[in-house]
């Protein structure tokens, strides 16, 4: 069982809860997670703060970034995590399998040298950070700016902190929230196969432009993994494909 009560926004003062509820409703399907971040409201503060942050700044391209979370969440086992992040990857292209399948990464199919990079850096500085190789930090900076390897490394250690407090509170979402793991089984099959009007995989893809962005996601048509032609139009203002 828990180790530590989950806090609803109703009982933070409201500065704080205005962070909580964004991050728990447009950064991703973390409530849970959130919820024991509570406990510490400079960690709120700051802490999910500045994860909306990054995500608004696109320093990293998504889908590396997503494979280092990924990466990190299958070292730790963490299913909570991989269960999460798994259908973001699958919007940037990597199929379920590959997703299952980050770990074996040197003669990945789906994986290009920049995405093998990722996953053999993720590797390294989560496992041996005193030990990364200087030709692989090399290799890193014919790809990547020192800003992007920084904030690179930062979300790899970050995805392991969290992971790490979740389990020491035994705040699993894999076994103490129902509602979180409902959402992320419909993002999965949101993103196979998605039902008329705006898909939600554009809804996913909505996730990783700044908020309140009106850009366009597409201006082009393209096929879905059932083989009909869609077409992506402006970012949705809400985002309801998350629980």
């Amino acid at each position: 069982m828990a180790r530590v009560r989950s806090i609803p926004s109703s009982e933070l003062p409201r500065d704080l809860a205005a962070v909580y509820e964004r991050f728990a409703g447009n950064y991703g399907p973390f409530r849970n997670q959130v919820a024991v971040f509570a406990h510490v409201p400079a960690a709120l503060r700051h802490l999910m703060a500045m994860l909306i942050e990054l995500r608004e700044a696109e320093t990293l391209p998504k889908r590396l970034l997503e494979l280092a979370i990924v990466t990190v969440s299958k070292l730790n086992a963490c299913d909570y995590c991989v269960t999460h992040h798994a259908p973001f990857l699958v919007v940037e292209g990597v199929s379920a399998a590959g997703v299952e399948n980050v770990l074996d990464y040197v003669d990945h199919p789906e994986f290009d040298e920049k995405d093998k990079l990722v996953v053999e850096y993720a590797i390294a500085a989560w496992e041996k950070p005193n030990r990364i190789p200087e030709a692989l930090f090399a290799r890193l900076r014919r790809h990547f700016s020192e800003a992007q390897i920084v904030e690179l490394t930062l979300r790899i250690t970050l995805c392991g902190l969290f992971q790490q407090i979740q389990r020491c509170a035994r705040h699993r979402g894999r076994d103490r929230s129902r509602r979180a793991t409902r959402g992320a089984q419909r993002l999965r099959k949101t993103v196979r196969c998605r039902p008329s009007g705006l898909s939600s995989a554009v809804k996913l893809k909505s996730l990783y432009q700044p908020m309140n962005s009106k850009r366009p996601l597409s201006s082009t048509k393209h096929k879905n993994s059932c083989g009909k032609k869609t077409f992506a139009g402006t970012r949705p203002m809400t985002i309801s494909a998350l629980p």
